[in-house]
Parts: C-alpha cells; structure tokens; sequence
C-alpha cells in the first residue's frame, strides 16, 4: 500500500515537474535566463547616453546656426 501513494504522488506532480522541465529548457535555452535587471540597467544607460549625446550634437547644431543668424541680422541692421 505504500508504493501506491508514491505512484499517485507521483502522476499527481507530473504536470507541475513538466511545466518546471519546460521552463528549464526554455531559460537555457535564451542564454541563461534572459535579461537579467543589471543588464537592463546597463542597455537602458547606454541607450540614454546616446541620445544624450545626440541631443547635445544638435543643440551645438542650432546654437551655431542661431549665433550666425543674429551676426547676420547685426549687420544687415548696421548697414541700414
């Protein structure tokens, strides 16, 4: 009577030692594990740098080309 409870605990945990298999599987497979929060830290900075980089270039863009309109107004108004 004893081998029988462990075969009726086993079937009744199959689904759930599958599911548990499958997701082992699934998780090796991605490279171990996926996206851990650190690496998402990392490429969320890295992203935001970038942009900041590229946000800094154009506003250097239109300070210049500002402060070239404003020296050309200057002496269109001086040579009235």
């Amino acid at each position: 009577m004893n081998g029988i409870n462990w075969i009726d605990t086993l079937v009744a945990w199959f689904p759930m030692l599958l599911l548990i298999g499958v997701w082992i599987y699934f998780m090796r497979s991605m490279g171990g594990g996926g996206m851990t929060y650190s690496k998402y830290l990392e490429q969320h900075l890295t992203e935001a740098r970038r942009h900041n980089d590229l946000m800094m270039k154009l506003i250097e863009k239109m300070d210049a080309r500002i402060s070239s309109l404003e020296t050309a107004d200057r002496r269109r108004s001086g040579e009235n």
